[in-house]
Order: C-alpha cells, then sequence, then structure tokens
C-alpha cells in the first residue's frame, strides 16, 4: 500500500556528520583562533565569525585606497585616466553637433594642388590670403580668424614681389577691421644645461594693446614662456586681435585640453580661439573678474594647471580654400553663377582659416582621432565658449573620497557575500554602474576620474579573492581532500561551496532524518571460516558496493561499524523526501547483495545476507566526544529503533523493516506491507512496522491480502487470517502468521491482548 501523496523537494545530496565536524574544526582553526572548541554557542562563533570578516573587509578596503591613491598621479595610471577621457569623449562625439555659427576653411590637399599651377608651391603669396579675406567678408562675418604664423616677412625666390604681397594683406586685414591673427608663445632653453633662455621683450605696442592684467589664472605655468613669434610689423597693427596658438598635448601627444590665456612677461594673452570673444573694443562676452574668466558671467572652468578641457566636435562646416578661391575667380571674370562658395554663407560667423593638407605639418591627434586639423581644436574651444558647454575637470578630493567608497563597498561585498557568483557580481555591478554613470556625468559637463575608482575596485576583487583563495580556499581544499571518499561527489561539492551555512552544527541542533541500520547476516561464523585478509577484501568490497548504493540516494555514510553501516538523510540538507530516499537506498543494496555475492563467488568465499532497519525521527546533531576525540553524529530514541528494527528483521524473515514514522513519511508511492505491531525492548510504545517491497517482488500483488489478514489478526478473526494467509506463497512472514493464528485458536490469547509481539531481546 501507497502514502498519500504529498509535497517534496529533491535534496541535492548528502553529508557525513564527521565532515560536518571537521568543516566546524577547520573553520575554528583557520579563521576563529580563538574559539576553544567546537562546542562554543553558535551565536558567539557566528559574531566572531562576522568580527574577523569585518576586520578583513576593513584592512582590504584600506590597503586598496590607499595603494591606488598613493598611485594615482603615476604616469601609468594618468596614461588609464587619458585613455577613459578619450573613450568618453568618442561615445559622445556623434550626439554633439558643432554650432551653426562657426565655419573652417581649409588649405587642402585639393587646394595645394589647385593652386600649384597659378602660383606654385607652398607656402602661397601673401595676397592670396588677402583674396581670401576680402571674399569672406563681403560675407560680413562675425570674425575672421587665422591659425597660420605670418612671423617673416614674405620672400620670393624669383621676383621682389614679396614686400607687396604682405602690404596686400595688411591693407585687407585693416579694411576687414574683424581678422584675427596667430603668435605664438614658447620657452627656449639650453640644451646643454635645459635652463631657459633670458626673456625676449615683446614689442610694448602689441604688450600694450593685446595684453591682460596678470591673474591667478597664471600661476602655475611651469617655465615662464620666454620667446615668441608675431606677424610681421604692420599685420598685428592691423589686426583686430591676436590670439596664441601654442599648444599644451598631454604626454602621450594628445591634444584634449589648452591653457586659454598663457602668460608672458607679466601679461597674459589669449588663445586664438578665445580672442574674438574678448572684444578690443567690442562688446566684451569674456572678460576676468576677480582672478577667474568669466563668459557672460558664467565661471569658465578650468583644471589645477590653468588649463580648459574641451569638447571635440567631430565635424564642422567645412570649406576648402580651393572651392573659395574659384569662387573668387568666377566673381571677377563675372561669372557669379559658377560660384562654388556664396559669401553670404558665412553671414555672422566666426570663420577659422587654417591647415589639413598632410605636407603642411598641422595635422593633431586629439581623442576623435590621429589626423586631425590643428584649427578644429581652436573652433571646438570657441565652440564650447558659444554654446557655454563646459567640462568641469575633475575633483580630487572628490575622486579620493569616491575612492574609498568604492573600496569599502567592495570588500564588503566580497567577504560578506556567501557564493561566488555575488561575490563577483559586487565589484562588478560597482564597476559597471560607476562607468555608467561617469559616462552621463560626462555628458552633463562634469568630468570625474575613471582610471582610479575602476582600479580601486580591481584592487579589491585581487585582494578580496586572493584572501578568500588562501583562507577558506584552504578550508575547502582540507575538506575535499579529507572527506571525498565518505560523502558523495555532489555532497562533497555542496559542503564546500556552502561551508559557511554549517559553521552552527557544531554547537547541536536537532534535526528530523531518516536512518538506516544495514548488517551482514552471520557475520561472525563467516569471519571464523575465512583468513584474516579475506574477511578485511570482502568487507572493503562490500562497504564500497554500498557506499556507493548510499551516495547515489543522497545519503551520507555516518559511520561503519564493524561490519555494519549507519546511514542518514535529511541533514545538513533539508529534504521532504528523504524517507523515500532512505528507503530506495535499502532496496538497492538488498539488490546489489546478488552482485556482492558473485564477486565472492569467484574467490570461493561463502555468500552473505543483510538485514536493514530504516527509522524516521527527530535526532540530536552534533559533535560528540571529548577534547581529545570527538565525532559529529547523530542521537536520539531514532537511531537506536533504526538499529532494533535491523535487529527484527531476523525474527520475522524480511531483510528490510522501517518504523511507521518512516511509512507515513514517504512521499512516492513505494508498495508496502504491515509485518506487526511492537514493543521493542526498552519502549513502551509499540510502533506498526512495514516491510518496503521491491516493485518486481512477487509478493507485491498479494499486499491487500497481507494486509487483509493482519487486520482480522488484530480483531481476534483467526479464521478469517487463516483463510487469507493460506492461499499465499511460502515465505517466513506467513508461516510466522499462521503459526500463531493456530496456536491462539487452540489457546485464546485471554482479554488483556492487544495484538502487540513485545521483543525481549535487540
Amino acid at each position: 500500500m501507497a502514502p498519500g501523496e504529498k509535497g517534496h523537494m529533491i535534496p541535492q545530496s548528502g553529508v557525513t556528520r564527521t565532515g560536518l565536524a571537521a568543516l566546524c574544526v577547520l573553520k575554528s582553526c583557520c579563521r576563529h583562533p580563538d574559539i576553544p572548541n567546537s562546542h562554543e554557542p553558535t551565536s558567539q562563533i557566528m559574531l566572531i565569525a562576522r568580527q574577523l570578516s569585518l576586520f578583513q573587509a576593513l584592512l582590504i578596503a584600506t590597503f586598496s585606497a590607499l595603494a591606488i591613491i598613493k598611485l594615482t598621479d603615476t604616469a601609468f595610471m594618468q596614461r588609464l585616466e587619458w585613455m577613459s577621457y578619450d573613450w568618453r569623449m568618442q561615445r559622445i562625439s556623434d550626439q554633439i553637433l558643432p554650432p551653426q555659427d562657426i565655419a573652417v576653411v581649409l588649405v587642402d590637399d585639393v587646394s595645394l594642388q589647385y593652386m600649384a599651377p597659378l602660383v606654385g608651391r607652398w607656402p602661397w603669396p601673401r595676397s592670396v590670403f588677402a583674396d581670401l579675406v576680402d571674399f569672406i567678408s563681403l560675407g560680413e562675418p562675425r570674425a575672421i580668424i587665422f591659425d597660420m604664423l605670418f612671423s617673416e616677412e614674405q620672400r620670393h625666390s624669383s621676383t621682389d614681389e614679396g614686400p607687396a604681397h604682405d602690404r596686400r594683406l595688411i591693407e585687407a586685414t585693416g579694411d576687414a577691421a574683424n581678422v584675427f591673427h596667430a603668435m605664438q608663445l614658447m620657452v627656449d632653453v639650453d640644451e646643454e644645461s635645459n635652463t631657459p633662455y633670458s626673456l625676449r621683450p615683446l614689442p610694448e605696442a602689441l604688450s600694450q594693446r593685446f595684453g591682460l592684467p596678470p591673474s591667478v589664472l597664471n600661476t602655475l605655468t611651469a617655465r615662464p614662456n620666454n620667446n615668441y613669434l608675431i606677424p610681421i610689423d604692420g599685420l598685428y597693427q592691423a589686426a583686430t586681435g591676436l590670439g596664441v596658438v601654442s599648444v599644451n598635448p598631454d604626454a602621450d601627444g594628445v591634444l584634449r585640453r589648452n591653457r586659454l590665456l598663457p602668460q608672458y612677461d607679466h601679461k597674459l594673452f589669449p588663445a586664438l580661439s578665445i580672442a574674438p570673444l574678448l572684444g578690443h573694443g567690442q562688446e566684451t562676452a569674456l572678460r576676468l573678474e576677480n582672478g577667474r574668466l568669466l563668459h557672460r558671467d558664467r565661471p569658465v572652468p578650468l583644471d589645477e594647471d590653468g588649463h580648459f578641457l574641451f569638447y571635440q566636435y567631430r565635424k564642422f562646416n567645412s570649406f576648402s580654400a580651393s572651392g573659395l578661391l574659384e569662387s573668387i575667380k568666377a566673381m571677377r571674370s563675372g561669372e557669379v553663377e559658377k560660384m562654388l562658395v556664396d559669401p553670404s554663407d558665412f553671414a555672422g560667423k566666426y570663420v577659422f582659416i587654417g591647415a589639413s593638407a598632410i605636407g603642411l605639418h598641422d595635422l593633431k591627434q586629439t581623442p576623435l582621432g590621429k589626423q586631425i586639423p590643428g584649427v578644429d581644436m581652436h573652433a571646438s574651444i570657441l565652440g564650447n565658449m558659444l554654446e557655454q558647454r563646459f567640462l568641469t575637470p575633475p575633483n580630487r578630493l572628490e575622486t579620493f573620497v569616491t575612492i574609498t567608497l568604492l573600496s569599502l563597498a567592495a570588500a564588503f561585498g566580497i567577504m560578506f557575500s556567501r557564493r561566488f557568483w555575488l561575490q563577483s557580481l559586487v565589484p562588478l555591478s560597482l564597476g559597471g554602474l560607476y562607468l555608467g554613470w561617469s559616462l552621463l556625468e560626462f555628458q552633463l559637463g562634469r568630468v570625474v576620474e575613471l582610471s582610479a575608482p575602476l582600479s580601486v575596485l580591481a584592487l579589491c576583487s585581487f585582494t578580496g579573492f586572493s584572501l578568500l583563495l588562501f583562507t577558506e580556499g584552504r578550508e575547502k581544499r582540507k575538506i575535499r581532500r579529507m572527506f571525498s571518499r565518505y560523502v558523495s561527489p555532489a555532497a562533497l561539492s555542496v559542503m564546500v561551496d556552502q561551508h559557511s551555512n554549517y559553521a552552527d552544527v557544531g554547537a547541536g541542533r536537532n534535526e528530523t532524518v531518516s536512518i538506516l541500520f544495514s548488517d551482514i547476516r552471520g557475520f561472525t561464523t563467516l569471519s571464523e571460516n575465512a583468513a584474516a585478509q579475506q574477511i578485511v577484501q570482502m568487507l572493503n568490497h562490500y562497504f564500497e558496493v554500498m557506499t556507493q548504493v548510499i551516495h547515489d540516494r543522497h545519503g551520507t555514510i555516518d559511520k561503519f561499524i564493524g561490519d555494519a553501516i549507519m546511514a542518514v538523510w535529511g541533514a545538513p540538507i533539508a529534504s521532504e523526501t528523504q524517507a523515500d530516499d532512505a528507503v530506495t537506498a535499502a532496496l538497492d543494496m538488498l539488490a546489489k547483495v546478488d552482485e556482492v555475492n558473485a564477486w565472492l563467488a569467484e574467490r570461493e568465499l561463502s555468500p552473505i545476507a543483510i538485514g536493514v532497519g530504516i527509522d524516521t525521527g527527530e535526532v540530536v546533531l552534533g559533535s560528540i566526544g571529548s577534547e581529545q576525540k570527538a565525532d559529529f553524529t547523530v542521537i536520539g530514541d531514532s537511531v537506536n529503533l533504526a538499529s532494533r528494527l535491523e535487529g527484527l528483521t531476523k525474527a520475522y524473515g524480511c531483510p528490510l523493516l522501517i518504523s511507521e514514522s518512516t511509512y507515513q513519511s514517504l512521499v512516492r508511492p513505494i508498495p508496502c506491507r504491515v509485518v506487526d505491531l511492537v514493543r521493542v525492548k526498552g519502549k513502551h510504545n509499540s510502533i506498526r512496522v512495514y516491510e518496503p517491497l521491491a516493485a518486481d517482488s512477487p509478493l507485491v500483488q498479494y499486499i491487500d491480502d497481507y494486509n487483509t489478514a493482519f487486520e482480522a489478526y488484530l480483531r481476534r478473526d483467526w479464521q478469517q487470517a487463516l483463510a487469507r494467509l493460506e492461499p499465499l506463497p511460502d515465505e517466513p512472514l506467513k508461516t510466522l502468521y499462521l503459526h500463531r493464528c493456530r496456536a491462539y485458536q487452540a489457546q485464546d490469547p485471554g482479554p488483556d491482548w492487544d495484538g502487540i509481539h513485545t521483543m525481549t531481546s535487540k
């Protein structure tokens, strides 16, 4: 008969009590050196474990944070930060369009080819640039800005027309009244002594007209500029303004920032990009006030070195100089319809004139690429100013605070997470969130340092996992070495991977388990007729076969007692199918006896038979023993009852007996027949005993007859019991009940008979 169906949870494995004991001892020795023994209260063990994990987390976080803070200013870390800056710039560059009021005229390779038959090789006569100024001025631009140095008077190899060309450019510059020319400030040093040369004074008129009063903005210049290149005499006087074109690439050669107001001889001079905003007689959008650079009353953020971080626009509204020159030619010939460019295209715009031809050596490396025209940097900075699209540089104090917080979060996440995937997920999640946040901040105009915070997460992870590898990993390796022979691989994996879940079992706790006892019948006689070596060989083979069966059914070998086996299901991994697994394992063990006997026959050894008893009930699970010797095991009435049931198998001739509690705990339909109502020795209460049967047993079809006969037997209906039993196949249990019923027919058991059979021996 099968019990009613119940919900169940399939256990993943079983674990030996000896294994659990060693786990707690190892945890005590390796991680809790102050714990005297495994009997200490659970709360104290867990408290010390948490305190140790807290100390380890703080140690990891402190070490990682201090190490990364120390490395922040190193060249390696700075290079990583630049790479992360470039990555962010590339991610958002397509989303940021340049202002429509900026145009760029480029002397490109096409322009050089176009002009070669007309004026020869580069450099072009200055009158060509005068023509460009005149043409662009027709459209009434806001400013014309040259990213070219005209620092020397024009020389011509075959004619003496150089001064005329210079005068032509000077006149065009003066007539336009909105042309800004380039100047360069530099530091010249003595190569032998590596010391700067003496200051070369600027022309007083130039300094007075274009220089700004000194400010704190320039005080961080490492070496004061001591030399310069300025436009030729007459040209800077005709210009509306001058702008410095000196660039400040970082150590890796990439242009990411530029000094807006470099210093020369106690004066500040504007970079070419912002020179048009200073006015010089016009309305001033950019001004200095109280040591700050303001654009339309909004502070312009500068880094600690006085540099301006700029958004690099990917593509400007660009014109080839050849197109303008061809349009000038068409306009002069009266063929206006053939003009490629209309001067009105420059109306109200800031027009930069620069070079992009490879041979002119003005291609720079920026976050967006290696072949970017240098004029694009100046145009980008001006565009940032016009749109007030500013990048606020990183704040070092905020970076240090971020490093500290991330290191604490990562360390605590690693040390207090119980599973590896959670331990890995914590730093990965923190890194991903911080990366996304930094990109969002970049889009909003704020640069946060990325390399150092991500590096501290990496260092925390490496340090934390290294610590776990050499502490908990060492414990896991010891457990695996010690108990791989005693527990199933599945059980061992659970024990190793989740060992912290079992840290409290050392103090003892109550568990409901199913306990199996098995014993070899007549082993004493068998051992007397065989050599000691044969007995050991036989037992080793028998135990190996039976241990595999128990492991396959998710059981745990508690101990071997001579020729007996004690196994447990249901602890420490709870399972609602523990009774089913124990009974199924017992049936498999009985089936495996034939295999063992075949092995014994090959060695001319006597065959064996076994008896198995199973009970399900509450036991005490804990470390039992002395200071010198202690075992992890289960104790309680259920252990004793399982042992008694194994002994009863001899009396009833049934190789497997289970208690009523085990029968009622079954979830799956396992065929069982009732055996008796017994009171075992040392117990007052009776229990109903059942015999589970294999599905292919010939007795399965007679289960209802046996159970009906037993119920008639309890009612003292001896005749009905005999009627049910006599047609059944002959076997020990039938013979036993035929004898009882006939004896009670012959002599009534009396009014006190309750059907309970009291066992007088174990």
